[in-house]
């Protein structure tokens, strides 16, 4: 007699039961349904307990998965159920309430209670007044490849806002057009800024926002760096390649869009005594070479007591844009890679190159 295993359903090709056990436990999501529809409801916590979930896996299932399947109310549907009066026996028309012919299924005073406890939750929400005219540096940062940053936000759980300057190459889905920094936190590139143009004795009434706005021309963001391009005033020179060495404020620092901004040196640490020193140097080898004192690196040399090869390297200082070099001399532009290796790699007679390339 042969022995044949008992199946419970229909076998598949592989020989395996794809019928349910008779007993049949019940799957999470079931349980969960099963514990929304209960009386008294259920709380996240009650739920995320019973089922061994984090809370996070709860909201998802509950506004997910759930929902499509079961064909449960979505919050904004349930919101509006919970406000309308038809429950306790009125209707509304043309915004209107009055009273109707049907039976009143819920106690007013249970009612009542339900429309204060959404009023209370709606005046709780942020209010955030509007910014007139919009972020102050709207229209005047970049990304270093020449991109403007526009104004954006996100808004995250509660409803708190968080808001940006993003690179119209990432708003215009063109990402490698984009540049080192293509996204910052506003609060803090505007913070930033701020301190580095200062506030005028004269401006103590305005805003900091005016302050931007009229003393603020442009603003390029870098990886490691931020240059500030301060407006023009009243009595520019009209050298303008001079005026933007001037005007030009570098602050090292760098930015990630969910980070605070890290300053690497804000130039409150002065100038540097090396830099100071070469730049005294090469400006008295100018002064022998224009009075006729020494007319070549050897002969420079051979005075001064340095190599030839030393004042080849070092002379270049001596044809810095003015503007730069007050900035050197005062501590506001820093030279980060090292004077010398800096020099090494030489430097443009432009003087707008110049800018570029410190």
């Amino acid at each position: 007699m042969t022995k044949q295993k008992a199946t419970i359903g229909p076998a598949n090709k592989k020989g395996k039961s794809t019928a349910k056990s008779a007993a049949g436990a019940k799957t999470k999501l079931s349980q969960l349904e099963a514990m929304l529809r209960r009386k008294e409801g259920a709380t996240i916590a009650q739920i995320a307990t019973a089922l061994d979930w984090q809370p996070h896996s709860v909201r998802g299932a509950i506004s997910g998965s759930l929902k499509k399947k079961q064909g449960l109310a979505s919050r904004g549907s349930l919101y509006w159920m919970l406000r309308n009066p038809i429950y306790i026996g009125q209707v509304t028309h043309k915004g209107q309430v009055y009273e109707g012919r049907q039976q009143a299924i819920v106690d007013r005073a249970l009612w009542k209670q339900a429309q204060d406890l959404l009023a209370a939750k709606s005046s709780a929400r942020e209010r955030r007044p509007i910014v007139p005219g919009g972020r102050p540096l709207t229209g005047r940062l970049f990304d270093d490849r020449g991109n403007a940053m526009s104004p954006t936000y996100t808004v995250r759980r509660g409803g708190r806002r968080y808001s940006y300057y993003v690179s119209q190459a990432l708003l215009q889905n063109e990402k490698e057009r984009a540049g080192s920094t293509p996204r910052v936190p506003a609060a803090e590139i505007e913070k930033l800024v701020l301190k580095a143009v200062g506030f005028a004795d004269s401006e103590e009434v305005r805003s900091p926002e005016e302050v931007l706005r009229i003393r603020v021309e442009r603003v390029i963001v870098r990886a490691d760096r931020v240059e500030i391009v301060k407006a023009m005033t009243d009595d520019g020179s009209t050298d303008s390649a001079e005026t933007l060495a001037t005007r030009t404020l570098i602050v090292m620092a760098k930015l990630a869009h969910r980070n605070r901004a890290r300053i690497l040196d804000d130039g409150s640490a002065g100038p540097d005594l090396v830099l100071v020193k070469a730049l005294g140097r090469a400006h008295e080898w100018r002064e022998w070479i224009e009075e006729g004192e020494a007319m070549s690196y050897r002969a420079i040399a051979k005075k001064a007591g340095v190599t030839s090869g030393y004042v080849q390297t070092i002379l270049p200082l001596a044809f810095l844009a003015p503007g730069l070099t007050r900035e050197l001399l005062d501590g506001r532009r820093q030279v980060r890679s090292g004077l010398m290796a800096w020099l090494r790699r030489g430097i443009p007679a432009d003087w707008g190159q110049q800018l570029d390339r410190l």
